[in-house]
C-alpha cells in the first residue's frame, strides 16, 4: 500500500522550502553584504582618524613656523654653507675647551636635496652636573644647526671630587649649493 501525502505534510514541505529559499536567496547574501560593508565602514573610520590626526600636525607645524617667522621678523637664520666644518670645530672647541677632557668624532657626511648632514659624537668630562647642561644648551642654542639624537650624563664622582661624564650624538647641517 502506497502511502500518500497529507496536505499537512505538503504544507509543511513548502514551508520548509520558502524558508530555505529566503535564508540562503535573502538572508545570507544581505548579512554577508553587512560584514563587508562593516569592514569597509572601520578602515574607513580609521582612514580619517588617521587624515585628522595628519591635519593636526600641520597645523602645529604650520603655527610653529609663524612664530619662528614672527620672531626673526620674517627673516629667519639660513643653513650655513656647505663646508662649515671648520666653524662646526672651533665652536666645539669654545664650548668644551674647558671641560676636564673631550674628545670629537666625525662619522662621515650625506648629503641630500642639498643639505649636507654630518654625524658626531661628543665625549667631555665636567665638575658640575650644572656645568654639563649649560654646554648642552650651548649646542641648542647654537647659530650652527644641530641635532641632537642621544645624550648620556653619568655621574663618576669619587672622594677625589665631583666628576660627570657626558656623551652626545648629534648631527651637523650645512647647505650645499649647486
Amino acid at each position: 500500500m502506497k502511502k500518500t501525502a497529507s496536505t499537512r505534510d505538503l504544507i509543511l514541505v513548502a514551508v520548509l522550502i520558502v524558508a530555505l529559499a529566503y535564508y540562503f536567496g535573502i538572508q545570507r547574501p544581505i548579512t554577508n553584504q553587512t560584514d563587508e560593508l562593516n569592514a569597509e565602514k572601520a578602515t574607513i573610520e580609521s582612514d580619517i582618524t588617521i587624515a585628522q590626526t595628519q591635519v593636526q600636525l600641520k597645523k602645529k607645524m604650520e603655527n610653529e613656523l609663524s612664530a619662528i617667522l614672527e620672531a626673526a621678523d620674517g627673516e629667519p637664520d639660513a643653513l650655513p654653507v656647505y663646508d662649515n666644518i671648520n666653524n662646526v670645530i672651533l665652536e666645539m672647541n669654545s664650548i668644551f675647551g674647558k671641560s676636564k677632557d673631550y674628545s670629537i668624532s666625525f662619522n662621515g657626511e650625506t648629503e641630500e636635496n642639498s643639505v649636507v648632514r654630518r654625524d658626531i659624537r661628543v665625549s667631555f668630562t665636567v665638575d658640575s652636573y650644572r656645568t654639563a647642561i649649560e654646554k648642552l644648551t650651548s649646542i641648542d642654542q647654537s647659530t650652527n644647526r644641530y641635532l641632537i639624537r642621544d645624550v648620556s650624563i653619568t655621574d663618576q664622582s669619587d672622594e677625589q671630587g665631583s666628576a660627570f661624564s657626558v656623551t652626545i650624538s648629534l648631527t651637523s647641517f650645512d647647505y650645499k649649493e649647486q
